[in-house]
């Protein structure tokens, strides 16, 4: 049943219904805020959110959105991340970027739709997108939150040029 949810929702953000939300953000302020917990509590007050569930989504929902703001509308890459020094130039370029107006504007979409066997969360973001089948190549440590949000899904497809996520978690 989950896949036929999937196929209802080809495209986000859903239209804000009893059966869906969106949240749309720009990048400082979903950089600044806790954008999961806040998804995941709009949920929870439409359905009965299994507490399993809700913790899964808000983990995976977490990464994905800190990877499209990071990645996606701040353009900061991590390959620096592996020493003391490279991770304080890391955090100092995310820090900049989040100064300078062409990329901290930039937006999220974040939008999820239910049914009675569940949820389907897509996450939206308008960076330039990455190269999906070089980064499906091999084990890269640098891209751990993507295997830690496969791990939590149910199901998760990235699509558009790395820009958009869609995670589904059963109920």
């Amino acid at each position: 049943m989950r896949s036929n949810l999937a196929e209802q929702e080809q495209s986000a953000p859903a239209p804000a219904s009893e059966n869906g939300a969106t949240l749309t953000l720009t990048a400082v302020q979903a950089y600044r805020a806790d954008v999961a917990d806040w998804f995941c509590d709009a949920v929870a007050r439409k359905i009965d959110l299994p507490a399993e569930v809700r913790e899964r989504m808000q983990l995976a929902l977490h990464e994905v959105v800190a990877n499209a703001v990071i990645h996606g509308c701040l353009e900061v890459d991590g390959f620096e991340r592996d020493s003391v020094t490279g991770f304080a130039d890391y955090c100092q370029r995310v820090e900049e970027r989040l100064e300078q107006p062409e990329f901290a504007s930039r937006n999220i979409e974040i939008a999820g739709r239910w049914n009675p066997d569940g949820i389907v969360v897509k996450v939206r973001d308008y960076g330039p997108g990455y190269d999906v089948a070089a980064l499906n190549e091999g084990e890269n440590a640098l891209h751990r939150g993507l295997g830690l949000i496969k791990t939590l899904a149910d199901n998760l497809e990235i699509g558009d040029e790395g820009r958009l996520v869609t995670m589904q978690f059963g109920l």
